[in-house]
């Protein structure tokens, strides 16, 4: 297996990514020319510049915000492996481009867009493996004791009502859990639902995670493009019977 780790959104991206890869044109191979350029040089201040933000990193990591930030923790996510991957890769052998969703290197350990910026970096060094066992323990310990078993945490969010987790249960089980806003997280939750699926929206970056209780449906739309506002990292949609009763921005609880 090439990847170290990958979330749930890669493994359905790369399986859509597979039958629609093709050779670059002119124009993609002098983006992925300019990225291989900026690696080849180890310009990191060069690479930031070419990076699509927030460049969202495997949970519980944060996702790099900004230019600063990518400079800062650039080792963290670029080790020898994977910048050897980069710099020894081949643009028409090793590159496809695939359709809308934009350009990849390999299996997808780099994602460019078509406007030449890194969109994604599907592949999990050691030092952000360390990091993501540290920062799982630590939500572990915060949690109220029926829901602090699981395998990966996928996100944990703030909304101006709730404080919402999700989270692998194991084998790719998706769970929900909620308390109102000003509720401690080691007490018991509101509201637990299991069972949840991703869905793939638009662009084929913004993913969606939907968990059903009877006549109401959970939609937590996470924002990946920016699509939403820079701060923002999607909406909680609550909907009864199919029609929307609740529309919450929602803000990522970091670590």
């Amino acid at each position: 297996m090439k990847f170290n780790k990958l979330s749930l959104f890669s493994i359905i991206l790369l399986s859509l990514s597979f039958n629609s890869a093709n050779a670059l044109d002119q124009k993609d191979s002098a983006l992925v020319k300019n990225v291989l350029d900026a690696f080849k040089g180890h310009n990191i201040n060069t690479i930031a510049k070419l990076v699509s933000y927030p460049l969202e990193r495997d949970a519980p990591i944060p996702a790099i915000k900004n230019e600063r930030e990518f400079i800062q923790r650039f080792n963290d996510v670029f080790d020898q492996r994977l910048l050897q991957t980069i710099v020894k890769s081949n643009i028409q052998k090793d590159w496809d481009a695939v359709g809308w969703r934009g350009i990849m290197l390999g299996d997808g350990d780099v994602w460019l867009n078509h406007d030449g910026k890194i969109t994604s970096v599907n592949y999990q060094s050691r030092k952000e493996r360390i990091v993501s066992t540290r920062l799982n323990a630590k939500g572990r310990r915060a949690l109220h004791r029926s829901v602090a078993h699981y395998a990966k945490s996928i996100l944990e969010w703030e909304t101006k009502r709730f404080h919402i987790r999700v989270d692998d249960v194991g084998k790719g089980q998706l769970r929900y859990v909620a308390w109102p806003k000003g509720k401690r997280t080691s007490e018991t939750p509101d509201i637990v639902l299991h069972n949840g699926k991703i869905a793939i929206d638009g662009s084929g970056r913004n993913q969606r995670y939907i968990f059903n209780n009877g006549k109401f449906s959970y939609h937590l739309n996470v924002n990946v493009t920016g699509a939403i506002s820079s701060a923002s990292s999607g909406t909680l949609d609550v909907f009864k019977n199919n029609q929307p009763i609740l529309s919450e921005v929602a803000r990522s609880v970091k670590g």
